[in-house]
């Protein structure tokens, strides 16, 4: 068994060792910076960490799911500083502070954006309680808190814990950003992880990818990572989702600005084909309109005898009838 060293945590750690140490996380770690590109091991890197790090996020959320005295509802409204059922930014920034959250400002945006702020700027009940993961509402209206109190030492020591890791996870992006955010890297990664090259991504890519690497896994590991790193939460990660996710702001731009080219190019043809479906209609109503005219002011019958006579419709050839 290992012993722990008391001169601060080693990264990488397995919560629960492997009873095959080739196969722990830190040993693949170690393995694979001696074979892998350097910006394929940041990723990895970063899906290891990040999975260890919702780890204990769970593990805070079921102690805080257990314990009775503990108030999801209160809490809320604890962060509804203005009482109008919704967290905006300010509230949840300033509510961070007076529990001893001390976080810079642009990370708690990213923060508040990741919890549930991206799409309204606001975190409503719903995304709050999805936060500590209380998916019913008997829990907090079973509850036993007193109206005076919001939280106990125990409780305020895990909700610190909670959002301090929810916040280590937007900073361990942003390190990865700067490391692979460049497209044709980012590229690269995504055309390695989509082994059957379907165009993207699924859960058991992920899985796959990573027992390839040596890691001994069960079914749902690593899960909850796929499912953070898809924005329209289809069950498929599109490379516009990792670009969004993984990119630099440089980065950004350049895609952005390939795909409106691209898109610019695709529209030409287009333009060009209406060009001429207007030409073509053009001729056809000039015909049609010659005939109109004729019949009105001329409504006498064709005598279909006579060789000089002709028939001419749009798109047809001219005749000579017999």
């Amino acid at each position: 068994m290992r012993s722990n060293q008391s001169s601060g945590q080693k990264p990488f750690k397995p919560l629960i060792e492997d009873e095959h140490p080739q196969n722990d996380m830190k040993s693949v770690l170690q393995r694979q910076i001696k074979i892998l590109q350097p910006q394929e091991y940041y990723f990895l890197q970063y899906l290891v960490t990040t999975n260890q790090l919702y780890e204990e996020i769970i593990e805070i959320q079921n102690q805080l799911n257990k314990d009775q005295y503990f108030s999801i509802r209160r809490l809320f409204e604890y962060f509804d500083i203005n009482g109008d059922k919704k967290i905006q930014f300010d509230d949840f920034f300033m509510t961070l502070q007076r529990l001893d959250i001390l976080l810079r400002r642009d990370d708690l945006a990213k923060l508040f954006k990741r919890l549930g702020g991206e799409d309204d700027n606001i975190i409503s009940y719903a995304e709050f309680a999805s936060i500590f993961k209380f998916q019913n509402q008997p829990i907090w209206q079973l509850s036993k808190i007193g109206q005076e109190f919001i939280l106990n030492e125990s409780q305020q020591q895990l909700v610190n814990q909670l959002f301090l890791t929810y916040a280590k996870i937007e900073k361990s992006v942003i390190v990865l950003q700067n490391q692979i955010g460049d497209p044709e890297v980012l590229f690269a990664i995504f055309k390695k992880l989509d082994r059957t090259q379907k165009g993207y991504l699924v859960y058991d890519d992920i899985f796959s990818y990573l027992t390839n690497m040596g890691m001994k896994l069960k079914k749902g590991d690593y899960k909850i990572v796929f499912q953070r790193m898809q924005k329209y939460k289809s069950g498929r990660l599109s490379f516009e989702e990792f670009i969004l996710e993984f990119s630099n702001e440089e980065g950004l731009k350049d895609y952005q600005n390939v795909e409106e080219s691209k898109s610019q190019k695709a529209s030409e043809p287009k333009s060009i084909i209406n060009q001429q479906l207007q030409l073509q209609e053009q001729s056809f109503e000039q015909p049609k309109q010659s005939i109109l005219n004729d019949f009105i002011t001329k409504p006498k019958q064709r005598d279909l005898r006579q060789s000089d006579d002709s028939i001419q419709l749009p798109g047809f050839t001219r005749y000579q009838l017999q």
